[in-house]
């Protein structure tokens, strides 16, 4: 009972600074993560309340700084602007410090001053370059912007800055790609620069959410910025885009034990492959995907780069998983890219068979599901099946009579999966 005693006290102990987050980190590994007192789920939303509430109340204060200058910023003059546009940097860098010093382990403290600054150092940015005609366009903006806070990723390591960096990075590549028509080589640097802490942060067991939204982002980011490499366009670009999207529903089985963020970088990947059978199950769009030009060495090089990444993945989670483990979306690949062969030779089929398939996953969630009394899971599989039918109903030439029908017809399969769900739920 006293080693409880022990570790209940920690938080309090390096809020006082009477021990460092380090060593209080030292003494909980000590004992054990076995051995610690657990958290009650009004302390874990408390803590995420706080958070939120520091994150916005930071944001909010910004806003209104900013609000309140510009009211008089065309009477003052350069040498005013200028100190008013670095003032908030300062500000931020203050909050910060003081929250590393005063309020170390603190998440409110260390979001809300991270955010603050993170913003103040995009505006004045933009508002320096605006008073001394620095000249570049807006990627150079994101580009400076992004590297100036990095570094708050790591130190005090705010999860919500990490989430703005990656998408800061992603946008400027963006720009780079459709505005200059060049390759956004920046992007791979900005994202290894990034990966050693957001792998840390994936991995964070006592901040989920955060961790959860970090896997989300990075997968989301890397998604993008894989496919800007691509110089042109055809039908073979869907099986890279399969391998990466397989990658990613294999995340949970990279490591013995699941990253708490592993389940959202999967649900990614599982939405990507999702996506893609929607596309092959439209003959249309099939069509119009053939009609392509022949493909470059380039990118037939980044294609077959992730069809090798994806081989390595599975190799990886073959020691943990074996096929059609926890469902079949990892193995998706394999079927995007025999349906992508076929779609050269008989577009229609593969319409047919992407068809398929999604029907056959679709009833496997709901059986699934109800057999789990699941009704999230549940749900999920009638959408599967709901939205390729409606989708199809809306390509063919049909009256608003049919239509209608198919639309109560799914919508009573809806209500009647989910009342006797509730039903079977509810204790007797």
């Amino acid at each position: 009972m006293a080693r409880d005693a022990v570790l209940a006290e920690l938080p309090e102990l390096v809020a006082r600074g009477l021990i460092t987050a380090d060593q209080a980190e030292r003494i909980r590994a000590h004992y054990g993560p076995h051995d610690a007192p657990s958290m009650t789920p009004d302390d874990g939303q408390h803590r995420r309340l706080s958070t939120v509430l520091g994150t916005v109340g930071a944001a909010l204060i910004g806003l209104g700084l900013v609000l309140v200058v510009a009211h008089n910023w065309s009477g003052l003059s350069r040498p005013v602007r200028t100190l008013l546009a670095f003032l908030p940097v300062v500000v931020g860098q203050g909050l910060v410090a003081f929250g590393l010093w005063r309020r170390p382990g603190r998440t409110a403290w260390t979001e809300g001053g991270s955010v603050f600054l993170a913003a103040a150092v995009g505006a004045c940015l933009a508002i320096v370059a605006q008073l001394y005609h620095l000249g570049g366009d807006l990627s150079d903006l994101l580009l400076t912007w992004a590297v100036l806070i990095l570094g708050l990723c790591y130190v005090p390591g705010s999860a919500v800055v990490g989430l703005g960096y990656l998408a800061l990075i992603t946008w400027q590549a963006v720009l780079v790609r459709t505005g200059h028509d060049t390759m956004p080589w920046a992007w791979i640097l900005l994202l290894a620069a990034f990966l050693p802490v957001a792998v840390q942060r994936i991995g964070d067991v006592e901040r989920r959410v955060a961790a959860g939204w970090t896997g989300s982002f990075l997968a989301l980011a890397i998604a993008v910025g894989a496919h800007l490499f691509l110089s042109d366009w055809h039908m073979l670009v869907l099986v890279g885009t399969a391998a990466l999207a397989s990658t990613f529903a294999l995340a949970p089985w990279w490591t013995p034990t699941p990253a708490p963020g592993s389940r959202a970088i999967r649900g990614v990947g599982e939405v990507m492959l999702i996506g893609l059978l929607l596309m092959l199950g439209s003959w249309p769009t099939v069509v119009g995907m053939t009609e392509g030009h022949g493909m470059t060495a380039a990118t037939g090089a980044a294609v077959a780069l992730l069809v090798l990444v994806a081989a390595g993945a599975y190799a990886v989670a073959w020691r943990r998983r074996r096929p059609f483990t926890q469902g079949p979306m990892p193995e998706g690949f394999a079927f995007i890219a025999a349906l992508t062969a076929i779609a050269l030779a008989a577009p229609w089929l593969t319409a047919l068979l992407a068809n398929g398939l999604m029907l056959a996953l679709g009833v496997w969630h709901v059986r699934e599901g109800t057999h789990a009394s699941s009704l999230r899971r549940t749900n999920l599989g009638l959408l599967l099946i709901a939205v390729p039918v409606l989708w199809r109903f809306f390509e063919v030439d049909l009256s608003f009579v049919w239509r209608g029908l198919a639309f109560i017809a799914i919508g009573t399969a809806f209500l009647l999966l989910n009342l006797r769900l509730l039903r079977a739920r509810k204790p007797h």
